[in-house]
């Protein structure tokens, strides 16, 4: 099974007073065939925080956040070509946590998810995850 990579730049869909705003997370150029989605396993997990100084430098300063996206690079030369990922879920919540830590208290609720489905990969570039309730 192919491994996807995803550089370590996000982007953020944002809505502001009713406009839809991207802002980009970060300028990564690093890859990894791990996270945050790895399509070689069955099952699999990863976490991530976005510190405020990091969203307001981007021009994020409130708002709703309608989707995310991420930069999906080759992997030895080959570009996923109608690579489907089933049982995806996308959880949200706020923390003024810096870091993670063992006691797992910065896991968001898995109640609600505001994505949940299937995402279907073609080619790289910014894979973009709209959604299905919005994020204040």
């Amino acid at each position: 099974m192919k491994k996807l990579i995803l550089i370590c730049s996000v982007v953020l869909v944002c809505g502001l007073l009713g406009a839809n705003s991207t802002y980009t997370i970060g300028s990564g150029t690093s890859t990894t065939p791990y996270a945050p989605i790895n399509g070689s396993t069955s099952n699999g997990w990863s976490k991530m925080i976005y510190l405020k100084s990091e969203l307001n430098s981007a021009g994020l300063y409130s708002g709703n956040i309608h989707g995310i996206a991420f930069n999906v690079a080759e992997y030895n030369g080959s570009k996923p070509i109608n690579y489907i990922i089933n049982n995806v879920k996308i959880y949200i919540r706020e923390t003024t946590s810096a870091s993670y830590n063992s006691s797992g208290e910065i896991f968001p609720s898995l109640s609600n998810p505001v994505f949940s489905g299937s995402l279907v990969i073609n080619g790289s570039g910014w894979m973009e995850i709209g959604f299905s309730s919005p994020f204040n």
